[in-house]
């Protein structure tokens, strides 16, 4: 009557596999077939920064700082139910990502309400640190060495003298200014890099629905991808 034509739907992963491998989707179904009864369409949208705490047990998601201490799992913001949130430069944990993202999408997508899939909500890097464990340290080097070619190229172009890639780690800290903004760089390609993994499982699940990507405020040092 108020005249809307979508809701949006947030499918938590902690919420939905809470034990690893056995989905529970009841809910969903129900808002799913009342928003149909409705005449109202659906944006589905992935919550997956949810992560399950088997995740973290069995798998050590967690992310760790550059100096060394966990990023322990937590509620945040737009994540009441807990579970932010893990390290998806972790190879296992963007498999189990994308166990959940797959069956979510085999589960709706014949459904004739489902105005698209929403790939990820507010995409960014946070806090400064966000992850420096061995998977994401070999993403920024990678990403250094890609933008940059060589080392003689990086070192004279911030007057370093850095002999191997294998050299440089992740700074702890912004007080060194030029590895701060290198560092921060690269956590947005990250994220981007999450993105398009999400968008490639999604396309060949479902090649006909639109996808969606939106980003909230883009401070200092949470830039957006």
């Amino acid at each position: 009557r108020l005249g809307f034509t979508a809701i949006q739907l947030r499918p938590q992963w902690i919420w939905h596999e809470r034990e690893e491998g056995k989905f529970i989707w009841d809910d969903m179904d129900r808002l799913i077939e009342l928003a149909e009864h409705n005449g109202l369409k659906v944006l589905f949208k992935f919550f997956l920064e949810t992560a399950p705490p088997w995740l973290y047990k069995n798998y050590d998601a967690q992310r760790v700082a550059a100096n060394g201490v966990p990023i322990k799992p937590r509620a945040r913001g737009s994540f009441p139910v807990g579970g932010w949130m893990p390290c998806f430069d972790k190879p296992v944990v963007w498999e189990k990502a994308a166990r959940f993202v797959q069956n979510g999408v085999e589960r709706y997508r014949h459904k004739k309400n489902i105005l698209g899939w929403h790939l990820w909500n507010e995409p960014r890097s946070r806090p400064f640190d966000d992850c420096a464990c061995e998977h994401s340290t070999d993403f920024y080097r990678k990403w250094l060495a890609e933008t940059y070619g060589s080392v003689a190229q990086f070192n004279e172009t911030f007057g370093l003298a850095m002999q191997d890639w294998e050299d440089i780690d992740p700074p702890p800290d912004i007080s060194g200014y030029y590895d701060s903004w290198l560092w921060r760089t690269s956590r947005a390609h990250a994220v981007a890099a999450w993105i398009k993994r999400m968008a490639d499982l999604v396309r060949s699940l479902d090649p006909d629905r639109p996808l969606f990507c939106h980003v909230g405020f883009n401070p200092l040092l949470q830039p957006t991808f």
